[in-house]
């Protein structure tokens, strides 16, 4: 886990893969990460949702390196009911949203795309989406904001088996 080099990259929306459905949702940094050979980089729910681990020990982007925090991993969360189906896509996981208590899910298509949809366990009502992705999303975390509501998404996007990009971005739950 240690070779990996981290580099900002541009964070507009079509050079990372990304169509934002969301008018709240603005992206604010973009990392790539390359590892010289082939790496073992899972994703496992963390705190505060999924990231990416080596060993239960969640790894972030911290001023262009990347930076271990020995942290558990938590349990997953309570029983709420079978997540929304998406036609033809595979429900990956979700995070908590700060509004009511709607989560944000990630669904993976067949050909590789992903889509993060909004949605509130157990309610009949369709995900709405908020970001698709032109290449898999292994796992999103959210931190709302103590002060608004809103917070800030961090998106892991799988581009092989040596890179990967992260991608953090701010949202107002104005639209909940």
């Amino acid at each position: 886990m240690a070779t990996g080099r981290v580099q900002a990259v541009s964070p507009d929306a079509t050079a990372l893969g990304l169509t934002v459905t969301d008018t709240g949702l603005r992206i604010a940094a973009a990392y790539g990460l390359v590892w010289p050979q082939q790496c073992s980089v899972v994703v496992q729910h963390v705190a505060y949702g999924w990231g990416i681990t080596d060993h239960s020990i969640a790894v972030m982007v911290t001023a262009g390196r990347l930076f271990a925090r020995k942290m558990k991993i938590s349990p997953p969360l309570p029983e709420e009911g079978t997540p929304p189906r998406l036609p033809d896509a595979v429900f990956s996981g979700s995070a908590s949203v700060v509004s009511g208590r709607w989560r944000a899910g990630v669904w993976r298509y067949a050909d590789g795309h992903s889509v993060v949809a909004v949605y509130r366990p157990k309610s009949t009502d369709s995900p709405r989406q908020i970001l698709q992705s032109a290449v898999p999303i292994l796992g999103l975390s959210y931190l709302p904001a103590p002060d608004t509501r809103g917070g800030a998404y961090t998106v892991w996007q799988k581009l092989s088996d040596k890179s990967y990009r992260v991608i953090m971005m701010n949202w107002t739950e104005d639209g909940l």
